[in-house]
């Protein structure tokens, strides 16, 4: 007898009976639990009936034939009271459900009323908005919190909105709209980016005159009023018919554009490139000193009476920022530099290294050495035309160094394995006393650059050039020597050159 199979029938039985008994804790659960409820209904309880009369068969057959156990005959009376018993569970689900359900939807019909009527009752705010004309700083800190708030509002509105949202698709409902949430939105939008320009503007313009001067980015400052402006001139055509919120448009406007009048003054003061030498010129052209402290802030400038010449300072700053870009281009040529090493690779199993994988040093090279002879040639390069062409001079050096260490490295992998041979060495002893002369250069180039691979560094060491290109004539000289010495040994064994 599978009592085993008796009793995982009861437990499903226990389970439905546990499941449905649960109390739902959102609308979410609600809808999951009644559609369990159907499934239970639809399909499940017909299979667990059908399971419950296959085993009333065979226990009727065992009673026939055996007397069974207490215990099994208990669990055999609890198994096919389940039945009929589940119904009744079911039942009540079906109305506990249901009547969570109704109290569901009615609070959501709740919800969406509350909502309309807080959405309306904001509506005034916007009224309140169209009133204000003060353009007081005390004013536009005031505006200014009021839309944050609304903004909060708003906000907290949508997300409500969105959970009725949610739970109305849940219960297969059509979902409200919200309409005044959006013109909530589009109503108060100019009036927001009204009060939102007048702030900002007000609060950056103090913050700009009160700022040292070298910190003040020109282009930036020009982009925000050039925005702000663009908005503000639109309201004005937007809120004509609105006589609080254009006289305050009027009035941002008329500040922005008195602003605007000082942006050539402050693209000629804030610009980077002007050093000293420029704060003199500029000092020459208005005839008195103009030459700033590092703490100078940016209306002492604008108190200035520097818009009848403004002219000749804004070449002055063309100048200055054509200087600027050119040493730029210069200090980043540099720093390129600092971070580029000569790859060295051990030699065999020797404590030699040779050079390796120079083709992006010597693209880098050529780009530069040709950046930098163009730079040379413009007259703007005039400041720092000294530390121009010691830079330049520095490239074409590293250049005609790398060029024939190249070479000497070349013949010196070529001929190192034939002169470490004792018989060669013994038949040519003038050529071997040249190689060893090299051979020595060439191990205490390659040992000190190892120890510092850096390119600037490396190809700094003493005398270079000039020795590599003794190494590199001698070696021609033992190669010309190495040739006669294989030719004379052809023309004495000429069956070992065929």
């Amino acid at each position: 007898m599978r009592v085993d199979l008796f009793i995982f029938i009861c437990r499903r039985y226990d389970e439905i009976t546990n499941q449905l008994s649960e109390t739902p804790p959102s609308t979410e659960g609600l809808v999951q639990l009644q559609a369990y409820l159907r499934d239970v209904n639809n399909s499940l309880v017909y299979k667990l009936k059908t399971d419950v009369e296959e085993a009333a068969e065979r226990v009727n057959f065992l009673l026939d034939c055996a007397i069974m156990p207490a215990e099994d005959l208990k669990l055999h009376s609890t198994l096919f009271f389940w039945p009929e018993h589940v119904n009744t569970v079911l039942d009540i689900a079906t109305n506990r459900l249901g009547g969570l359900r109704d109290s569901a939807e009615e609070d959501l019909r709740s919800r969406v009323t509350q909502l309309e009527q807080r959405l309306s009752s904001s509506a005034d705010k916007i009224e309140q908005m169209k009133k204000r004309e003060l353009i007081s700083q005390e004013e536009m800190a005031k505006a200014k919190q009021f839309l944050d708030d609304f903004q909060t509002e708003i906000d907290a509105f949508t997300d409500e909105a969105n959970r009725i949202n949610q739970e109305e698709a849940l219960l297969q409902w059509e979902l409200t709209c919200f309409l005044q949430l959006h013109d909530l939105r589009r109503l108060m939008d100019p009036y927001d980016k009204l009060w939102r320009t007048a702030y900002n503007f007000d609060t950056k313009n103090r913050s700009w005159l009160q700022s040292p001067y070298h910190q003040l980015n020109a282009l930036e400052i020009e982009n925000e009023i050039s925005d702000m402006f663009k908005v503000i001139h639109k309201l004005t055509k937007t809120l004509v018919d609105q006589p609080g919120p254009s006289k305050v448009a009027q009035k941002i406007k008329s500040k922005l554009e008195k602003f605007q009048v000082f942006l050539p003054i402050i693209q000629v003061v804030c610009n980077p490139g002007i050093q000293a030498r420029h704060w003199d010129q500029m000092s020459d052209i208005i005839g008195y000193d103009i030459k700033p402290r590092p703490d100078t802030n940016l209306i002492t400038f604008l108190e200035f009476n520097l818009k009848d010449s403004l002219q000749q300072l804004e070449e002055v700053a063309s100048a200055a920022s054509r200087e600027h870009q050119l040493e730029t281009t210069m200090l980043r040529m540099k720093e390129e530099w600092n971070s580029m090493r000569f790859e060295l690779l051990p030699y065999r199993d020797t404590a030699v290294y040779i050079l390796s994988a120079v083709d992006d040093i010597q693209v880098l090279l050529d780009d530069h050495i040709i950046k930098a002879q163009t730079m040379r040639g413009s007259p703007y390069i005039k400041p720092f035309e000294k530390d121009m062409k010691i830079w330049e001079d520095k490239l074409v050096s590293m250049n005609d160094i790398l060029d024939v260490w190249l070479k000497v490295q070349a013949t010196w992998l070529y001929l190192e394995p034939i002169f470490s041979s004792e018989d060669i060495l013994a038949q040519m002893p003038e050529e071997g006393r040249k190689f060893g002369v090299v051979d020595v250069l060439w191990r205490e180039l390659m040992t000190e650059s190892v120890r510092n691979p850096n390119c600037l560094v490396a190809t700094d060491q003493r005398d270079m050039l000039r020795r590599l290109m003794d190494a590199h004539l001698l070696l021609e000289e033992i190669q010309k020597g190495l040739n006669d010495y294989l030719e004379k040994k052809r023309l004495y064994f000429p069956r070992y050159f065929y």
